[in-house]
């Protein structure tokens, strides 16, 4: 019986010889009990090297007590448990291996401590609480100098928390908390410090299961210094683009200016010549005014936007007929060929059209007499797809890559705004814009826009 005992165990003789040791004690020991019976204990153990296990059987031995301590057996490799029990034979000896429980001591220890240097040296807030929000298990020390209150408030009454997010924000945090009970989610909010001083913070969090038990785990982050880098950034861009625009601008009206200037001088001097020029002025007053109706379609509002419902067929049907003059002209063939447009989009017809006619002239203009101009248009679940390709000298990857870029064009005569039209107006109806190229195959221009 004693040999299925979980533990080994041993019986010592007041004489210090072994008496008796079970399956177990020869496992942990490595000795067999055959082999070893009636050996003093100090043959097999050598006082110098487990003075530590001798003078707690002595103790036990002498003081008649139970005596229990851990211990590590050289020969083994391994450290023990032992609880000794006098009797009036001598002592029983039983012993545990704990080696494994030890070492995954020592590696919780080790992590703890490595999570503590992370969490002490953190300056995000990092929480543990339950999903309902009711009690917070675990706070980072950075709370305090972020939140403004001890993690004493906090962690004794988490509604605490809540009291400094700004009212108008608060709503937003409850339902974000409560979206992180069942995903990952992050929700940004002010709070509001003591001295009315506001700070941009950003939780994260997300649920996680331990032994049936759902916790929340996440991190509070200070934004503030974040969100004013992106805004500086953003005034810096805008700073950059209008500087650039406006010299553009100035250089593109100019040159009509000074053509009709010119023009206006001759036949000032030449009452004559006054009707010959008046074609040339018209034309480069018309190009003034296209300059300008572009920049102001920039400055246009996303806001502005008036949704209703457009049949798409209906669209591209209108803008090839308006363009199929302007074509001919250049004896280029319009070729379109409409999929699946027997239902509507919710999106504003004018913006619309307009995408249509920039990229369908766009590509009118690129091919040479003769060229082909072909007009794709497909309707699915989600979305509407327009795909305008043309058979011209295409653009190298160069030239590709400043698509969009402010007055940057191949044209002659053009100014680039056009396509910086097309991009901010397919933007405000979020969709999206992707242009394929290759120097001598062509252009092909693909926009998708939202169904709803």
């Amino acid at each position: 019986m004693l040999d299925k005992f979980p533990q080994g165990m041993a019986i010592i003789g007041h004489n210090w010889e072994i008496q008796y040791a079970n399956k177990k004690m020869e496992e942990i020991t490595g000795y067999t009990f055959d082999r070893n019976k009636a050996r003093k204990l100090w043959d097999l153990y050598s006082i110098e090297e487990h003075y530590h296990f001798f003078q707690h059987y002595l103790r036990a031995m002498e003081k008649q007590e139970e005596v229990e301590f851990e211990g590590h057996l050289y020969n083994r490799g391994i450290t023990v448990h032992v609880t000794v029990h006098p009797t009036d034979a001598g002592l029983s000896i039983f012993l545990q291996d704990i080696t494994h429980y030890k070492q995954q001591l020592q590696a919780l220890k080790e992590s703890e401590e490595r999570f503590a240097i992370l969490a002490n040296n953190m300056k995000d807030v990092f929480w543990i609480s339950n999903d309902s929000f009711t009690q917070i298990h675990y706070l980072s020390p950075s709370f305090q100098s972020v939140f403004g209150m001890s993690r004493r408030e906090a962690l004794s009454k988490p509604e605490n928390v809540l009291n400094v997010v700004h009212p108008d924000d608060l709503n937003r945090v409850k339902s974000g908390l409560a979206l992180m009970r069942s995903k990952k989610h992050q929700v940004e909010y002010r709070l509001v410090g003591p001295n009315g001083e506001e700070k941009c913070m950003m939780t994260k969090g997300f649920p996680v299961q331990n032994n049936g038990t759902v916790y929340v785990i996440g991190i509070h982050e200070d934004v503030t210094e974040k969100n004013e880098m992106l805004k500086l950034k953003e005034k810096s861009q805008q700073l950059s683009t209008i500087t650039q625009m406006s010299a553009g601008i100035a250089h593109e009206i100019k040159n009509p200016l000074t053509a009709i200037k010119g023009f206006l001088q001759i036949g000032a001097a030449n009452p004559d010549l006054r009707d010959h020029y008046q074609n040339i002025i018209l034309d480069e007053v018309n190009r003034i005014e296209a300059i300008v109706q572009d920049f102001m379609m920039l400055s246009k509002p996303k806001s502005s936007l008036q949704k209703e419902e457009v049949e798409p067929g209906s669209v591209v049907t209108y803008v090839t007929r308006l363009l199929e003059p302007e074509a001919d002209e250049k004896n280029v063939q319009l070729i379109y060929n409409p999929k699946s447009l027997n239902d509507t989009i919710s999106t504003e017809p004018k913006r619309l059209n307009q995408i249509l006619i920039n990229l369908v002239k766009n590509a009118i203009d690129a091919v040479d007499h003769g060229g082909i101009v072909s007009i794709v248009a497909e309707l699915s679940s989600n979305d509407l797809t327009l795909s305008v390709s043309d058979n011209g000298p295409g653009l190298s990857a160069q030239e590709l890559a400043k698509i969009g870029e402010p007055f940057f064009t191949t044209k002659e005569k053009g100014t680039g705004l056009g396509v910086m039209v097309t991009k901010k107006i397919v933007g405000d109806l979020n969709g999206t814009i992707s242009y394929k190229s290759k120097k001598g195959e062509g252009t092909k221009v693909t926009v998708r826009l939202p169904r709803y």
